[in-house]
């Protein structure tokens, strides 16, 4: 992300200002252009900055590219390079957001893996809570595989109310759906419908309710599942 528009931004200096020591660092093969010559190079010039003002230029660093609509995974890692794991969480779950968007679900899966660690860092459960929910989203969409099941039941288990239990139990029932496993669907959707009823959630009760219909079905229980949507009918009649 180097280029002499951060370096400006990271002074207080204009490119004029910098023009002799920038004709320096060239002349002792340090930079090439807007880049170091090598990245051992690279590497001994960070480990040269102190800590504590290699902090500083990273949350500048991660103002700057932010303003510039880089791709928030590289702004994070300055971000908690600076310091401050909180904007690097967002970042993170940004990137994540775009990953899926793209369809490079494994992607996403690991960039929100990382906005978890880096909430966990800031003291934020509930934000960490909601990143590891979004990592689950995107195991699924990868390959409905065990790796998703497992962590979404490990996430329900660890779930501290009636919101986040309905927030993971939504995307389980979907996972187990999927995975015709039809006696856990119904198992796992009927706590999450006795959920979605507590809270008042229309829209998650209906979706629920597709999905245990449809394992109801595969296990031969049609007249359990018309029970479950009957009573549903009105409030979808009314809401167009």
């Amino acid at each position: 992300d180097f280029s002499i528009e951060l370096a400006e931004a990271a002074t207080g200096q204009r490119a004029l200002q910098l023009a002799s020591a920038w004709q320096e660092l060239q002349d002792a093969q340090v930079l090439r252009d807007e880049a170091f010559a090598h990245d051992l190079v690279a590497d001994a010039v960070r480990r040269g900055v102190p800590p504590v003002v290699a902090r500083r230029v990273h949350a500048q660093c991660a103002h700057w590219l932010a303003a510039q609509g880089v791709d928030p995974a590289r702004v994070a890692v300055h971000w908690m390079r600076g310091g401050d794991p909180s904007q690097a969480g967002q970042a993170f779950m940004a990137a994540g957001r775009r990953a899926r968007q793209a369809a490079r679900t494994q992607e996403s899966a690991a960039l929100f893996a990382m906005a978890a660690q880096a909430f966990d860092s800031a003291g934020m459960p509930e934000q960490r809570f909601a990143a590891r929910c979004e990592r689950g989203i995107s195991l699924v969409y990868a390959d409905f595989g065990d790796q998703a099941k497992r962590e979404l039941q490990d996430l329900l288990a660890g779930a501290g109310s009636d919101a986040q239990r309905l927030r993971v139990g939504r995307v389980l029932v979907d996972l187990l759906s999927e995975r015709s496993e039809s006696l856990e669907a119904v198992q796992a959707g009927e706590a999450a419908l006795a959920q979605a009823r507590r809270l008042g959630d229309h829209d998650a009760l209906l979706r629920l309710a597709c999905h245990v219909a449809t394992a109801l079905c595969r296990l031969g229980r049609a007249g359990d599942a018309m029970t479950l949507l009957l009573p549903l009918q009105h409030w979808v009649d009314t809401q167009g």
